[in-house]
């Protein structure tokens, strides 16, 4: 009885705290039309840490009453733009910069009329930089030189090296070089003056930059040795010093000095690799690839410009990936904004309610334990308490049956994700790289006809796992109808044994037909002739030199069962088990190193089943394995 007393306590103590938040806020949204225009800051300032601690919605909802609060006052001309800030400044730790802007616009509108130049001239800043993110460079540059105009003085030192550099890079842009450099020589001089080695280091290397699209290469790398000089000086970031690094390579690669951008590449090399710098190793391994072909060694050439183009994708898909993240953090959190929006308000209707409850249980409770009356309350409490948890534990129930279709949808995306960017990525890489090169007439034709053997087994591979991948998606979007007439196995057989006839005389294995007669049945012909084609085609990845493929076909009562057998390497006991199992996607390597996706098996035993068949298999490790299917006879 004691402990929940106790709880009930805790229980009313928690809801007060609350209460006690919420009413300071409204205490203070009420004070704010009776301050004055000495106090009316102080309020402002104690509101804007509570509003803080809210989310988004909640947030935006209780500043939205600040304003208007502000708008009934004598001095509203100077609590105004104060509020539209706070909400502008909510918005954009949000990221909801289209209404930071609005918001700031406003507060803009009412400075510029009443004069009041230092907020001005940090609202101005505030914007360039919301449009310079954006890169909408012509308004960033408009704000900035505004900011910059209106009150210098109250800008920190910072912020005006900040906004010189950023109107530098907006000229940049448009290609304006004379005004690019201007301005950069400006922030390089308030710098100078504030002995800040950092961004010192930064303005040398984005002249150097200007200098280098110019075709000035030696005054680039003057700046950019400067830069570098900077940066090692004070420990600059990795990233900084392997871009000077690349960047220099850049230069003495341009002014025909191959030894000095060999150095200097291998230098950015090195410190990218240590600092694991992706967008460091591309440029380095571009660089190196350029200084190897114009030295004439097309075999350092080749493997250099390949690490380059794997490089090069794996920065595509990581921004890819990191688009899509963000896409969906920002879609998580407005939903979960949106759910505690509900949620605040349906405790904003319900909290009195509450409030009322647990004083009168509190009140009850305490009546009953100094009465020794509580058996009956105390009985109601714990009923209503296993009906919460029973409805409690039926919406874990159901939230985690969706939770592990959530998963499967995830694993199926992964898997997909997982075979477009390694099993067919990868081989047209190699094509990629080679063509590149022989373009660049790095490559002779001779050279080229020497690994066209390799290139042309990747291609066909690529055919292959590009075939059995789009009808997987298309099962998996269920767009695949199965469309039934009849068909002859032996005219599929014979069609599939003379298609692998190169891939098995390559291999050294015998392969042979045995179906014979009336091999008539009912199904989809399309989907029949790609389950004997991928049988056939894995028969031959896993049997080995001398080994030997066999196609057969038998009729029982009212099927046919057709099947194909090799003496290849087999499969163990637990290979067996997963071999037909949707999810795993089983795989492994063939005897020549082939690879798989592990989606040929699981699209044959759908295929089979859509056409009321059925597929087993029977299999011994190293003594080979037998793939059955069974389909309905046409009468």
């Amino acid at each position: 009885m004691k402990k929940g007393v106790v709880l009930i306590f805790v229980f009313y103590w928690s809801f007060s705290l609350l209460f006690a938040q919420n009413q300071r806020l409204v205490d203070l949204q009420d004070a704010l039309p009776l301050s004055t225009k000495r106090s009316f800051d102080q309020v402002l300032k104690q509101i804007q840490p509570l509003v803080d601690s809210l989310d988004f919605f909640s947030a935006q909802k209780e500043l939205q009453k600040t304003i208007e609060s502000c708008e009934k006052l004598a001095h509203r001309h100077l609590a105004l733009p104060q509020a539209y800030d706070m909400l502008a400044q909510v918005c954009r730790q949000h990221n909801h910069p289209d209404l930071a802007l609005e918001y700031y616009l406003k507060s803009t509108e009412i400075y510029e009329k009443e004069g009041f130049k230092q907020a001005l001239a940090h609202t101005y800043y505030r914007i360039g930089f919301l449009h310079f993110t954006a890169k909408n460079y012509g308004r960033a540059d408009i704000y900035l030189r505004k900011a910059l105009k209106t009150a210098p003085d109250s800008l920190e030192n910072r912020q005006v090296i900040n906004a010189y550099n950023a109107i530098a890079v907006c000229y940049k842009d448009v290609k304006n070089y004379p005004l690019t450099v201007q301005y950069f020589d400006k922030a390089l001089e308030v710098a100078k003056n504030e002995q800040d080695s950092i961004w010192i280091g930064i303005i040398y290397s984005n002249i150097g930059t200007v200098q280098f699209e110019q075709g000035e290469y030696s005054n680039a790398l003057t700046y950019f040795r400067n830069g570098l000089r900077m940066n090692l000086s004070y420990g600059g970031e990795p990233e900084n010093i392997a871009t000077m690094q690349n960047a220099m390579g850049d230069c003495y690669l341009k002014l025909k000095n191959s030894i000095a951008a060999e150095k200097y590449y291998t230098e950015a090399l090195q410190t990218s690799r240590k600092a694991h710098i992706q967008k460091g190793l591309e440029q380095s391994y571009r660089g190196l690839a350029q200084v190897s072909a114009g030295r004439g060694e097309f075999g350092k050439a080749y493997q250099f410009h390949d690490l380059y183009k794997k490089t090069n994708d794996s920065i595509n898909r990581q921004s890819k990936n990191m688009a899509v993240l963000e896409m969906q953090h920002r879609f998580d959190v407005e939903r979960k904004d949106i759910e505690i929006e509900v949620l605040n308000s349906h405790i904003e209707t319900h909290y009195l309610q509450r409030v009322g409850l647990v004083s009168g249980t509190v009140f009850l409770l305490l009546m009953t334990f100094f009465f020794m009356r509580n058996y009956r309350k105390a009985h109601k409490n714990n009923v209503l308490l296993q009906a919460q948890n029973a409805e409690i534990q039926q919406q874990k129930e159901e939230i985690s049956v969706q939770a592990e279709a959530l998963t499967h949808l995830n694993q199926t995306k992964d898997k997909l994700f997982s075979i477009i960017s390694h099993d067919l990525r990868s081989p047209l890489n190699s094509l990629r790289s080679a063509l590149d090169l022989l373009e660049m007439q790095h490559l002779s034709q001779a050279d080229f006809q020497h690994i066209s053997i390799d290139l042309r087994k990747n291609v066909d591979t690529v055919h292959g796992t590009l075939e059995n991948l789009l009808q997987w998606a298309y099962t998996q979007m269920k767009g695949i109808k199965t469309q039934v007439q009849i068909v002859d196995l032996k005219d599929i057989a014979d069609e599939i044994t003379a298609l692998y006839q190169a891939v098995a005389h390559e291999k050294e294995i015998s392969l042979s037909n045995l179906v014979r007669g009336k091999t008539l049945i009912r199904a989809d012909k399309n989907q029949v002739r790609l389950v004997v084609r991928n049988l056939v085609g894995n028969a031959l990845k896993f049997t080995q030199a001398g080994g030997k493929v066999t196609l057969s076909a038998e009729g029982l009562e009212n099927k046919i069962v057709f099947s194909v057998a090799d003496t290849g390497v087999g499969m163990t006991p637990a290979e067996l088990e997963s071999v037909f199992v949707s999810g795993t996607h089983f795989t492994k390597r063939g005897t020549a190193n082939e690879k798989g996706t592990g989606l040929g098996l699981l699209l044959c035993k759908e295929f089979i089943e859509n056409n009321e068949g059925e597929i087993w298999v029977k299999s011994t490790q190293w003594q080979g394995s037998v793939f059955y299917f069974s389909l309905p006879i046409a009468i």
